[in-house]
């Protein structure tokens, strides 16, 4: 099924690492101090935009669900509070999606990027940290959303849309794609089945069609 990519962009969360959990929890320990009803619906439009990053969902809960303007300062000091409860309890070996790593292990002959709405600093971090890094020739995050960072690629030939692939979680994973005409993989969300490919286990791909 990958015979014909070159380059293969992969999200991060909930398709290497499972730490849609530990987002979930990092959005409702900082907001601890807001109304319990507001920040319930900032975490229902979090599970049901995947991969926006932060920076949207937080510009989403103020200026959409409070209704008031959040001035920079005390922005910083909420991302702040996020990045570090995600710096503690991310980089665990035990949250790597195993399913995924071994086939990125086989397809390590292929140019491979991550793509995802997480920060990029922070993502480069944890990547290193859980020895990731090395499989990636590129690993692009927030502030820029995925359709920009996967433009960058493109304006910068590493990536050929028409040799590519993308495997996400999100909707938000297949919009950017689809934008582009970089084929899309759905995985680990039933809810993407009706969008095209989807992937229920690389094991099922390496038993079948000889991965790698």
């Amino acid at each position: 099924m990958f015979e014909s990519f070159r380059q293969i962009i992969w999200d991060f969360d909930g398709v290497i690492l499972d730490s849609n959990p530990w987002r979930t929890l990092g959005f409702r320990e900082t907001l601890k101090d807001y109304p319990e009803e507001s920040v319930q619906q900032l975490i229902d439009f979090h599970e049901a935009n995947g991969g926006l990053s932060r920076y949207a969902k937080f510009d989403y809960f103020f200026k959409n669900i409070l209704k008031i303007e959040l001035d920079n300062d005390n922005l910083n000091v909420l991302l702040e509070k996020f990045r570090l409860i995600m710096l503690k309890n991310l980089i665990d070996e035990n949250l790597i999606i195993n399913d995924s790593i071994q086939a990125i292990n086989l397809l390590k002959d292929r140019d491979m990027f991550i793509i995802s709405g997480s920060d990029q600093s922070e993502l480069n971090y944890i990547c290193e940290k859980l020895n990731l890094r090395k499989y990636f020739k590129k690993i692009l995050g927030s502030p820029l959303t995925k359709k920009e960072n996967i433009k960058k690629l493109i304006q910068e030939e590493l990536i050929d849309p028409s040799l590519s692939c993308l495997i996400g979680d999100s909707h938000n994973d297949f919009e950017a794609a689809t934008e582009f005409g970089i084929q899309f993989y759905g995985y680990n969300n039933e809810k993407l089945k009706g969008l095209g490919n989807y992937i229920e286990s690389f094991n099922d791909l390496r038993n079948t069609d000889g991965l790698g």
